[in-house]
């Protein structure tokens, strides 16, 4: 068994030795350890707030049904259909090509048990499989409302009403990644919903420009980014004053984008992990289409050898998966993936109207990743570097005007709304959208 050691140091004083950062010698280290001064922290900015939310922790997984066990419950009653709905979760949204919801679920919404209990077959299910769970739980609340999630997040349900769709990103994921979802069913707590729908701002969040944004102020697990928008999506800096051309040009670029992505995830059979390892898989880049056409199933060890692990394992599962397209389409598709995906940063930088900084995609290790895994095909150290410091200005302008009341905030408009329209539907005339 081996052992990790974390070694801390701490000098008071002005410190005058040689520094040394992911062994380069630096003239300065920074809190988030980097090699340059900045703004110092971002602040959280009022027009971000109420606009992602964490999915429903149910807290009984005997809310949970198979497609099998609903069918049955709405046989036998179609009301019960009412209280039904798919539920996905970040596995399925990152590893399935058709990113569906695996199984159903009980959602008795917010209501008293007296509404719950007009559907029997349901009310009768969460009784025998949840209550016992929750009768052991600490919160007295949960204790006392088990037909009810734990957190139900009627913040996020009622959002929803109101969009066409939205987008979603796993909480734990290798790579980041937004993706379009239809608005009729629950989401876990294992994903974040970007309760927009507009291409235009999912192009933005899509972008290396967010995405190191978030890798920056958010945390890790192992091998795996730890999206918190509390860090990294509240305090993110959407480019300001755009003119309709310019939002048009967003809308149908990020349009584009998903959709290409979306239909090279149908036609390889390879979920938003598996297809962003190809897309950061360099050696992909040197293999000519006319090398692909000569590959005539060789053994897997030499595959690897000539080409690396991820180019064989592209080509083992072509090779075994049915209704999957050849390796020669699957390698024209990532090639085309990754043009686009150099054209969503440049259309980004546009917007924000930086331009004179050049983003220089290419191969490159990328020092804030795991050593063993840190090719990725993305911006340039340097262009890093002077995106995030052209954020974070970005930040501390929004915040200043935010303080000195030139930008609305959608947390003033909310309280307005409040006071001026008060709720009148019943339990009964509630839905989930």
């Amino acid at each position: 068994m081996g052992f990790l050691y974390n070694h801390i140091s701490i000098f008071k004083g002005s410190w005058k030795s040689p520094r040394e950062l992911d062994g380069r010698s630096v003239n300065y280290i920074s809190s988030f350890f980097e090699d340059y001064q900045d703004l110092g922290d971002p602040f959280e900015l009022a027009q971000n707030s109420s606009q992602m939310f964490q999915g429903s922790i149910f807290l009984g997984d005997g809310f949970l049904l198979s497609y099998e066990d609903r069918d049955v419950l709405v046989r036998a009653d179609t009301k019960n259909d009412d209280v039904i709905f798919p539920v996905i979760n970040g596995r399925e949204v990152n590893g399935d090509p058709f990113q569906r919801p695996g199984r159903c679920i009980i959602n008795f919404f917010d209501w008293p048990k007296e509404t719950a209990q007009k559907y029997i077959e349901p009310f009768n299910i969460v009784k025998n499989k949840v209550k016992p769970v929750r009768d052991k739980v600490k919160r007295k609340s949960n204790r006392e409302n088990w037909w009810n999630y734990a957190e139900h997040r009627p913040g996020l349900y009622n959002k929803l009403k109101n969009s066409q769709f939205c987008f979603l990103v796993a909480r734990t994921t290798k790579h980041l990644n937004f993706s379009k979802s239809p608005i009729d069913r629950v989401f876990t707590d294992a994903l974040f919903v970007y309760v927009n729908d507009k291409f235009s701002k999912f192009l933005i969040l899509q972008s290396s420009i967010h995405n190191e944004w978030a890798r920056k102020y958010s945390g890790a697990l192992k091998l795996d980014l730890r999206y918190s928008p509390s860090n990294c999506f509240v305090t993110f800096p959407f480019p300001k004053n755009l003119s309709d051309e310019m939002e048009n040009e967003l809308e149908r670029s990020g349009k584009r984008y998903h959709e290409f992505r979306q239909s090279l995830m149908v036609k390889t059979r390879l979920g938003l992990t598996k297809i962003y390892n190809q897309l950061h898989n360099s050696e992909l880049n040197a293999l000519s289409i006319e090398e692909i056409l000569a590959i005539q199933t060789p053994k897997l060890k030499e595959l690897k050898k000539q080409y690396g692990n991820e180019t064989a394992n592209l080509y083992k599962h072509l090779d075994k998966t049915e209704d999957a397209c050849t390796l020669e389409e699957a390698v024209r598709g990532i090639i085309e993936l990754r043009k686009f995906h150099k054209k969503v940063d440049e259309t980004v930088r546009k917007a924000y109207g930086w331009g004179d900084i050049n983003l220089a995609h290419d191969f490159y290790e990328v020092d804030y990743l795991p050593e063993n895994d840190r090719v990725r095909f993305t911006i340039s150290p340097e262009a890093r570097k002077e995106v995030l410091k052209c954020l974070l200005k970005l930040n501390h302008q929004i915040h200043e005007q935010e303080k000195k009341g030139r930008i609305s905030t959608n947390r003033k408009a909310n309280k307005k709304k409040t006071k001026i329209k008060k709720r009148t539907d019943t339990p009964e005339q509630r839905s989930l959208f």
